[in-house]
Parts: C-alpha cells; structure tokens; sequence
C-alpha cells in the first residue's frame, strides 16, 4: 500500500509522497520452503485499493490485523465489503457506504477514549 503518511482517529491519511509505504503482515508462515498465508484474511491486498483496516502495529513497525477476517474491509463501489459478513463487527459494517463506516469507527473509537 502506497500513500501512506499517518494515522488520524483510525484513519490513514492519503499523503502527497507516494513513496511512502504501509506494511501489512498477513497471518502465515512457511512449510517445506513455501509462503503459507492463513485462507480467511482476504488474499492479497489490491494495489491501489482502498480499504478500512483494524491493525496493530508490530515491534519491527510493520502493521497485523487485529481481529483476522473482521479486521479488513475493501472499499468497492463506495461501500465496504468484509472479507466474511457474519461476525458482529463485520455485520455492522458489510455493505454500508464508506463514509457511513468510517464515520462509525471514529465514533466507537471517540466513544472508547473518552472511557479511558
């Protein structure tokens, strides 16, 4: 993922310098020499795409799911589409359009500091 500059209120700002990266780890590891990925976290990423994403950021600066398959959302066609409908987050968010999601998330996420 490109574009990338911080991280405001859960949101990842589009910046000017394109040669900023994010990385994201994908849950997997190696088996007989061969990259083996965990099968419910959405495949490989779209480059260029846009997406909602739950992470936690690793020691090393990169960027791990924080909740697997309800922790990633592809915006397409302005609406957000989970990788599985099924789970109570992803419930809430499948289907609804970007802004409507995004704007949710920042709410739940005000609502959370606010407790602390």
């Amino acid at each position: 993922m490109s574009g990338v500059s911080e991280m405001t209120a859960g949101r990842l700002a589009q910046s000017e310098d394109a040669s900023d990266t994010l990385t994201v780890e994908r849950v997997g590891g190696s088996a007989d020499g061969e990259s083996v990925y965990f099968d419910g976290d959405g495949g490989e990423f779209e480059p260029g795409g846009s997406y909602l994403l739950f992470l936690n950021r690793q020691d090393d600066g990169s960027f791990l799911y924080q909740v697997n398959d309800e922790g990633r959302y592809h915006v397409e066609g302005g609406r957000l589409k989970a990788v599985r409908a099924d789970g109570r987050v992803a419930a809430t968010l499948h289907g609804r359009p970007d802004s409507e999601g995004f704007a949710a998330v920042e709410q739940a996420l005000s609502l959370s500091r606010d407790r602390e």
